[in-house]
């Protein structure tokens, strides 16, 4: 994905150079006619919306391919933070989609302090929460991550309900992997937990045991079978 994202880059920016060398040599005459300059500039105006488009078309795919590369780095460093924190006792299972088109969940984590699916951001800076969203330096994310994290938990929650009519509370945790500048503690704001992923041990560890060991393994089986569709 990484790699389409810069490649359409490139052809966004190439895009640029070649519709001025395009409409340059389109144009005939003798170049001290002044109906050749009259010509070059109306050629240029007309054609300014598709440079200023493949202008904004290369910045926007820049943006996304280094987005798509920080939040690559930000589940690398929470994949290898679980590994290196969670026994036997847990499973982790990474990108989990349980309904198509509408995302994946970062990670699953199953044992017997419950159910939790993590979304991973890469923010840095201060986190921070308003009474009603989070903020970075405070100012308000592009979007509510809490109601995504809920939204994932919830999802998964009518997954395993449907699959093995198990009424188990999956618990949202958004992880910060990139900063540690937030102090929330293990207090849920609207319901979500909110850490750095240096808390991610305290947080499983701290939930009362409320999964039998039957009813994980059931629930690994059926995130297994999602891993082995896709």
């Amino acid at each position: 994905m990484k790699k389409v994202y810069y490649f359409c880059a490139f052809i966004s920016l190439f895009l640029i150079p070649y519709s001025l060398c395009s409409l340059v040599l389109s144009i005939r005459g003798d170049h001290a006619k002044p109906e050749y300059i009259i010509s070059l500039v109306i050629g240029l105006i007309l054609a300014m919306p598709l440079l200023i488009a493949s202008f904004l078309q290369y910045k926007d795919f820049l943006h996304q391919s280094r987005c798509f590369s920080s939040g690559l780095w930000g589940e690398d460093n929470t994949e290898q933070e679980l590994e290196r924190l969670l026994d036997k006792e847990y499973s982790v299972f990474q990108d989990i989609i349980v309904v198509q088109k509408k995302g994946n969940i970062d990670f699953v984590v199953v044992g017997p302090t419950g159910v939790f699916t993590l979304e991973v951001k890469n923010h840095k800076g201060k986190i921070d929460f308003d009474g009603n969203q989070l903020t970075r330096d405070g100012k308000s994310f592009e979007k509510d991550f809490l109601k995504q994290a809920m939204a994932e938990a919830l999802t998964l929650h009518d997954l395993i309900s449907d699959k093995l009519a198990l009424n188990v509370f999956v618990k949202p945790v958004i992880v910060f992997a990139n900063s540690n500048d937030l102090h929330f503690g293990l207090i849920p704001k609207r319901n979500v937990f909110v850490i750095s992923k240096n808390w991610l041990d305290k947080l499983f560890k701290s939930q009362p045991v409320s999964l039998s060991f039957s009813d994980q393994n059931r629930i690994e089986a059926v995130l297994q079978s999602i891993l082995s569709r896709d």
